[in-house]
């Protein structure tokens, strides 16, 4: 139960960041029979958006969670795409590929430096990353993206300041983590693990919301993946602003017809030297 409710998490918040992936995407240069690995694949919502983008190109997708891998298979098999994939359980940390297997490695959130028990790959992204450098072709890409930033409350910058200040907003990062390793530092990590030619780029989803229900249980989705457990890190004045201003059914709910928000993504690239 627990982990159908994440899929259904991953596929909401997939939703509203499709646009900022999108122009993440189209800013890379995809040759047209390009051989891309996604690590992680999470449930294949950017090897589809991939292939709508570049039909031409073949796909790897590889994931720790299995139902995570068989729910990607579902999807891509029921759209048409399966016969440009290959979708298997694998770990960032070992990847299974022969050497100077692919054109593109794609990360997206993938990379969060932390420990396992907080659901991170590793605590450190120097190994991953040398493994990405392995089964990436001479000058070819390595692309890491982030969700970087939001604003989700508008008319409501303290209480969102007072949310995106705590460890649940933050996690897997501490007070105590080290800066760089800080995922806005990922340059000075493709820099070190010896890339070369690196870029970084952000990209913005504007985000609305439809007058039907089930837009605003996918906002309400959304609000709790960031602070629906920071009830004891904030005042109770604050937490209860917070629960009534995102309850779609309150008269002081944000979630109406004007709304207004945005994410970000940042994608960091670098080309493999060898």
């Amino acid at each position: 139960m627990k982990e159908n409710l994440y899929i259904k998490t991953l596929e909401t918040a997939a939703q509203f960041s499709k646009p900022a992936i999108i122009k993440a995407m189209e800013s890379l240069d995809v040759p047209n029979d390009a051989e891309i690995l996604d690590a992680p694949c999470g449930t294949g919502n950017h090897m589809k958006w991939f292939l709508d983008q570049y039909p031409g190109v073949r796909l790897t997708g590889i994931d720790i969670d299995p139902e995570h891998v068989a729910t990607a298979i579902n999807k891509l098999a029921s759209d048409d795409k399966i016969k440009s994939c290959k979708l298997k359980t694998g770990d960032l940390n070992k990847l299974e590929f022969a050497n100077n297997s692919f054109d593109i490695v794609w990360c997206c959130d993938g990379l969060w430096p932390g420990p396992k028990k907080s659901g991170c790959a590793a605590e450190k992204p120097y190994g991953i990353l040398d493994e990405m450098i392995r089964t990436t072709k001479n000058k070819g890409t390595i692309a890491i993206l982030f969700w970087s930033s939001q604003k989700l409350l508008p008319g409501h910058p303290y209480i969102e300041a007072e949310l995106a200040a705590t460890l649940t907003a933050n996690r897997p990062l501490t007070p105590q983590s080290n800066p760089e390793l800080h995922f806005m530092n990922t340059s000075a990590w493709l820099r070190k693990a010896g890339l070369k030619n690196i870029r970084s780029r952000t990209f913005t989803a504007d985000i609305k919301v439809s007058p039907d229900q089930y837009s605003k249980v996918n906002m309400k989705t959304l609000f709790d993946m960031f602070w629906g457990s920071a009830e004891k890190e904030v005042n109770k004045e604050v937490w209860s602003v917070y629960k009534r201003i995102t309850n779609a059914r309150s008269s002081e709910s944000v979630l109406n017809s004007d709304y207004t928000g945005f994410l970000t993504y940042t994608i960091f690239t670098g080309t493999v030297d060898k």
